[in-house]
């Protein structure tokens, strides 16, 4: 992120918390840079997780360090060296401890007892019981021992500490060198003289002796890797080989001399289990002339020179194909061809698909219809309010969209949907990788011809030849294949289907869950850029094509969309809709798709009844708001009486005073669910019927004292304000009108009409305001305190909104005229005055 963005973010968050506020709110969450990142293809197709390290987002696709891991399981492959060293006696975790904790004054101590003959006596509690210390002792392995105390004599000068000075004193380096070179001649295993070798050689390498690096590799570290001895096994499966290769090819490249450091890198690529990593980093294109010589060295193995030109293709985020069409030609049968073509579809999705299917629309297309921007969810007309400011939320959308890849003439709405028909130039591209695809299949000759059938097939897909994309995934399903090509030639068979055909069906259910049931879902909406996720948010689109607002809601939440799946159920979701999931979620008998959209699922019957009597509550529809509440299981309103949220509040056990003056300076410490608030509000208004100024008062100061009788608060958990700012003035971009995944011509005037009725009901204070209106309508001769105190209170709502997504209205003088012009000979305006000389100027 930008310097610009984070002091854009650190602002937003000051106004939030410091603004007119009193709902429930947080800084919320930074854009993600894949928000618009759209993938069909999984590149985790291969068995072998080491392949991670060439997709196109390696960074993404790759394990991350995991911190809650063991010792032993985060420095594996060298344990596991050491464990076949010591005949697999001593445990892993062990020989982690000892290898990468124990310190020096342990270690010493140790190799006394062992030359000089001294009984084992290691007495403290955290090594008194470790396997390898006593392995150690018993077999009198002081080669082993002596080794280890002279690693960590080694480990300060090829480790960097911040806060110690990294000068490294030049003569007392070189002597750990020869004193390591010394220790290497006189040892009597090949499998730790080649750990001397590593230590000499990183010695000098870390402390800028390059060719002495190189010299000391060719002299020590060539002939034991190279001779044939008794550890020859434990050599030739020894990480430290290539730990040593990577040492001399980072000598080469300190030195200028490129050939040898590009080859040499290629090999710890190729060769080693756990350098990958660095070989990549580490790998540098540097002209024509060491390009070629590099060949040269590496055309001496065979395959070589494909992973010269592998590596070189990591390094380029252009759409090139002449990479592929290398490897082809040296090495046709390896996976590592494969995971680079699986790489080249990746970057046509992010730079060409991803562009169009996420494009943000411009404002006011042709078929816009302002008059549908009026009604709301259910039908019910009302008046816009300041709004209007993003009324244009999803317009114009379909000439945008006609102007992505798409033909003209797709039926059912499929054209909306239609991922992808390239400009002249990006079209030729795409057709010819297909090709290459293609020639290599038909060649016979690659290592897995359905992985290969299944990219051909998906490059036509994008190209939306769906004939041609079915008829190949139906040759693939004749071959052999893995579990995880399998999945992708289902999955892409049937977003070729759904395009064609323009409509979900549940044959088509059951085949995108065939597809997806098996990779990996999102934990967190950050994690919403993979294949399973945007696949479920290219699904909740055509659901919503449909009009099918309920399985749109749950593919969005499915997918971590969380921003779209909320936006969607408490903004647009009909009461038909609503029911729609209630009876989706107490269904007995779902399909398989069903059932794994409702898989860790924020959705409950309890919840969706909340949602439901919420809507009603904004639309004023009480009683049948509290009917819809009173089918809520007790323990729903229980499990959150003692579960703070954001910033202390509870969206169950909610703040709620009806007699409390909202202008008291007491705080509030009344507290009910919703249920019981809607309760006390049909109490009300049936008492208003005998006693309308203090039943409409105390309705007033009800609605006042709380925002949460508006607010499906257990669906957002503090995240609507964020939301609803997002979508008034987009700051990072990830709302904001006519953006992805609500980019859809055909919905967009009831998309807009759905949050701006939202907007128009909520955190305006217009309902307490109305109720003192009623007052005012009874008290003129009746309480005229109360009367008084209902005319402020109403110009205190109008010119302080509960939510800070609304302005407030000082420039209307009503309820102030009222207020001086008929109460003011009242107590309570001779105390307000006092308060507030600026009513003086009405009198």
């Amino acid at each position: 992120m930008k310097f610009y963005q984070y002091i854009l973010l650190f602002l937003s968050c000051l106004l939030l918390h410091f603004g007119t506020i009193t709902d429930s709110y947080a800084c919320g969450p930074m854009a993600d840079p894949y928000e618009n990142r759209v993938t069909f293809f999984n590149p985790d197709i291969f068995q072998d997780s080491l392949y991670r390290l060439t997709y196109w987002d390696a960074a993404r696709y790759k394990k991350q360090t995991d911190w809650d891991a063991t010792l032993a399981e985060r420095h594996r492959y060298n344990v596991e060296d050491w464990q076949r060293y010591f005949k697999g006696v001593p445990s892993v975790e062990d020989i982690a401890s000892v290898v990468y904790e124990a310190n020096s004054v342990l270690l010493k101590r140790l190799y006394d007892q062992i030359a000089y003959g001294k009984p084992y006596n290691i007495q403290a509690a955290e090594w008194k019981d470790n396997e390898l210390l006593k392995y150690l002792y018993k077999t009198k392995d002081i080669d082993a021992i002596n080794y280890l105390v002279v690693a960590k004599q080694c480990e300060p000068f090829v480790t960097y500490d911040p806060w110690e000075n990294s000068e490294k004193n030049p003569d007392e380096v070189e002597k750990l060198i020869q004193t390591v070179l010394v220790k290497l001649e006189n040892c009597r295993t090949e499998f730790i003289k080649l750990r001397y070798a590593y230590q000499a050689v990183r010695l000098a390498l870390y402390t800028g002796r390059n060719q002495q690096a190189i010299d000391i590799y060719t002299r020590k570290a060539a002939g034991i890797i190279g001779r044939n001895s008794e550890d020859q096994a434990l050599i030739t499966q020894s990480v430290i080989r290539y730990w040593l290769m990577a040492l001399r090819a980072g000598a080469h490249k300190r030195l200028g001399d490129h050939p040898p450091a590009l080859y040499g890198f290629s090999r710890v690529f190729l060769e080693s289990r756990d350098k990958k990593e660095l070989a990549i980093q580490n790998f540098e294109y540097t002209g024509e002339q060491d390009w070629q010589q590099a060949l040269a060295i590496a055309s001496r193995m065979p395959g070589s020179a494909s992973v010269l030109w592998m590596l070189r293709g990591l390094k380029n985020d252009q759409l090139d194909l002449e990479i592929l069409q290398k490897m082809y030609q040296d090495l046709s049968s390896s996976e590592f061809l494969e995971a680079m073509m699986v790489r080249e579809i990746n970057k046509v999705e992010e730079q060409l698909l991803s562009p169009a299917m996420t494009k943000a629309v411009a404002v006011g297309g042709e078929n816009a219809d302002t008059e549908k921007a009026q009604l709301s969810v259910d039908g019910s007309p009302f008046n816009a309010s300041i709004w209007e400011s993003i009324q244009n939320f999803f317009k114009g959308i379909w000439n945008t969209i006609r102007g992505w890849f798409g033909s003209d003439n797709v039926e059912d709405g499929g054209d909306e949907m239609n991922p992808l028909k390239p400009q002249v130039e990006n079209a030729a591209y795409v057709q010819q990788f297909k090709t290459f695809v293609d020639t290599s299949r038909m060649n016979g000759n690659v290592n897995n011809p359905s992985l290969w059938g299944t990219a051909s097939a998906y490059l036509a897909y994008l190209l939306q030849d769906y004939d041609e994309a079915i008829a190949t995934l139906e040759e693939v399903g004749r071959m052999g294949a893995t579990l995880k090509v399998k999945q992708q030639a289902i999955l892409t068979h049937s977003l070729a289907i759904l395009a064609k055909e323009g409509k979900m069906n549940a044959g088509l259910e059951n085949n995108f869950y065939e597809a997806l049931k098996d990779l990996p879902k999102p934990e967190q909406a950050y994690e919403n850029f993979n294949v399973y996720s945007r696949t479920m948010m290219h699904l909740a689109q055509h659901y919503l094509l449909q009009g099918n607002t309920a399985k749109a809601f749950l593919c969005f939440n499915s997918a971590k969309s969380e921003e779209a799946a909320r936006l969607l159920v408490d903004f647009h979701t009909s009461q038909a809709d609503l029911k729609e999931l209630r009876t989706l979620a107490s269904k007995s008998d779902k399909t398989p798709f069903e059932a794994h959209l409702f898989e860790d699922s924020l959705l409950t019957e309890d919840l969706i009844l909340d949602i439901s009597a919420t809507k009603l509550m904004r639309e004023h529809h009480f009683e049948a708001a509290l009917k819809q509440y009173q089918q809520i299981s007790p323990e729903y309103w229980q499990q959150s009486e003692k579960e703070e949220t954001w910033f202390g509040l509870q969206y169950n056990n909610i703040l709620c005073s009806f007699d409390q003056n909202p202008l008291s300076q007491e705080p509030i410490t009344e507290r009910c669910n919703k249920m019981e608030f809607a309760q006390k509000v049909v109490d009300l208004l049936h008492a208003a019927k005998e006693t309308p100024v203090e039943s409409y008062y105390k309705l007033g100061n009800g609605f006042v004292n709380t925002p949460f009788w508006g607010y499906a608060g257990n669906l957002w958990e503090g995240g609507l304000i964020w939301t609803m700012r997002g979508f008034q003035n987009p700051v990072f971009g990830e709302y904001g009108i006519g953006t992805y995944p609500f980019n859809l011509p055909s919905i967009t005037d009831t998309l807009q009409g759905s949050i701006n009725h939202f907007a128009d009901q909520y955190g305006t204070r217009k309902t307490a305001m109305n109720y003192y209106k009623k007052v005012l309508e009874y008290a003129k001769d009746n309480n005229r305190e109360l009367g008084a105190k209902a005319a402020y209170l109403a110009k205190y709502c109008q010119e302080n909104p509960q939510a800070s997504i609304h302005e407030g209205n000082d420039d209307d003088p009503t309820y102030a005229k009222i207020l001086v012009s008929e109460y003011g000979d009242t107590q309570f305006f001779q105390e307000i005055i006092q308060e507030c000389p600026d009513l003086k100027a009405y009198q």
